[in-house]
């Protein structure tokens, strides 16, 4: 016997960035790490998903983060603060919003990123 059901999936705000999709699922996945958080991601759609079991925790860590800590993200790239200080500053900005309307019903967070 097998169960299934529709989904019904909110879009929320998007973020711009000058990161590739590769290096954002990479931040993505650290700062998961960094909090300790149980976080998944794959290639599905055209399009990579990130999934973090625990979606408030990831956002409050998110609050956290100082806008230069991915400064030295790309060893020998010295312009990837540049990239990476907007990238922060964004998530920063969205992450009350996106506490308030996207996590799941079981408190994960799932982001899609455009390849």
């Amino acid at each position: 016997m097998s169960d299934f059901r529709a989904v019904k999936e909110i879009w929320g705000v998007h973020s711009a960035t000058f990161v590739d999709s590769d290096a954002l699922v990479r931040i993505l996945n650290m700062i998961a790490d960094e909090a300790g958080l149980t976080c998944s991601d794959e290639h599905a759609y055209g399009m990579s998903v990130f999934w973090v079991e625990d979606g408030k925790d990831f956002l409050e860590a998110v609050k956290k983060l100082n806008d230069t800590d991915f400064d030295m993200f790309d060893q020998g790239d010295e312009a990837a603060g540049e990239r990476t200080r907007p990238l922060v500053q964004n998530m920063k900005a969205l992450a009350d919003q996106w506490l308030a309307e996207s996590l799941n019903p079981d408190g994960s967070l799932r982001f899609y990123v455009d390849d």
